[in-house]
């Protein structure tokens, strides 16, 4: 019995150490909000999707977190569109968001898949992942549509994959060479292997007889995205580092995000490995004296510090913590 008690003291322990740390890496992205236009400062919009997305996944089992995402969501709904005449584009309902995206599926070039852009000037891994994952989570969400959300993941995966964009290594490179229609050899980019994991685990909860294939597919890639994107020390990086422009920042954090998604289905003692060993290298080596995270997780601190980079960051903070609950 003193043993059981010391474990769960020392669980509460590594639980509350861990909220403290989230809860000051928000303080501090907080920090760059500007309530007039319901935006991050120093970043752009789909980082500010990722911030909220972040501030939303501590929400969870975090009450502060709760209180401040509830503020955050009311003023950039509020404001953002005001600040910007394209933000009514922005939140549509979700399945108009998604039709509008549908109509951008391509049979014609390359047997299929959704453009990057509305000139379709590139067909790459980042959209079509994405398409996915919205299709997989609508069809857990609509049920009256189920079937129909369900078939569009379903068909989005396998030409995905049929394209050859992953890799002989299990690497999702950037796109399609339009001129060969074949994996184009494009940067591994870590946000290309974490959107993925994600849309694979909400289709595999999408179909309507258990299949277990996508989550099978999900380790896959994850594994080898830790051998590929991990340095010597088990630390997650991406090639652009440590000059990521405006967009390179807030690639690591999608993919902490959507592994600690694919541990909690399926549980690997690598994964909470490397989510821990991460969030313990930011804290310690990648934060300066204003609780303020860089680009580079394995340290020494290397400004500048933005909305991007702390987000990021703390999603790596929150998938950790997570674990620990």
């Amino acid at each position: 019995m003193p043993q059981l008690e010391m474990s769960i003291k020392a669980s509460l322990q590594r639980w509350e150490s861990a909220n403290r740390l989230t809860e000051a890496g928000l303080k501090t992205l907080q920090k760059w909000y500007n309530t007039t236009t319901g935006l991050w400062e120093t970043t752009g919009w789909w980082n500010g999707g990722n911030c909220l997305t972040t501030i939303a996944d501590l929400a969870i089992f975090d009450e502060q977190a709760a209180s401040v995402g509830h503020t955050v969501l009311l003023t950039t709904f509020a404001k953002a569109q005001k600040a910007n005449f394209q933000f009514h584009k922005r939140i549509l309902p979700n399945e108009d968001i998604f039709e509008d995206m549908n109509r951008g599926w391509d049979d014609s070039r390359c047997g299929g898949g959704i453009w990057w852009d509305k000139n379709q000037t590139a067909l790459v891994a980042i959209a079509n992942e994405l398409f996915m994952s919205v299709a997989a989570h609508l069809a857990t969400r609509v049920h009256h549509k189920a079937n129909h959300y369900h078939r569009w993941a379903t068909k989005g995966w396998y030409w995905f994959k049929k394209t050859g964009m992953i890799n002989e290594r299990n690497n999702v490179n950037d796109g399609i060479d339009l001129k060969t229609c074949q994996n184009n050899r494009g940067i591994v980019w870590s946000y290309n292997q974490g959107v993925i994991l994600g849309a694979l685990v909400e289709l595999s909860r999408a179909s309507p007889i258990p299949d277990y294939s996508f989550i099978a597919q999900a380790h896959t890639i994850a594994f080898a995205a830790i051998n590929t994107l991990a340095d010597e020390k088990g630390i997650l990086y991406d090639p652009c580092e440590p000059d990521c422009g405006a967009d390179g920042p807030q690639f690591k954090g999608i993919f902490m995000r959507n592994l600690q998604i694919l541990h909690k289905v399926a549980p690997r003692v690598e994964y909470q490995i490397f989510i821990e060993e991460n969030a313990r290298s930011i804290w310690q080596n990648a934060k300066n004296e204003k609780d303020q995270f860089g680009v580079n997780w394995v340290g020494p601190f290397a400004g500048p510090a933005l909305a991007s980079t702390q987000s990021a960051a703390l999603d790596a903070l929150v998938a950790a913590a997570a674990i620990r609950r």
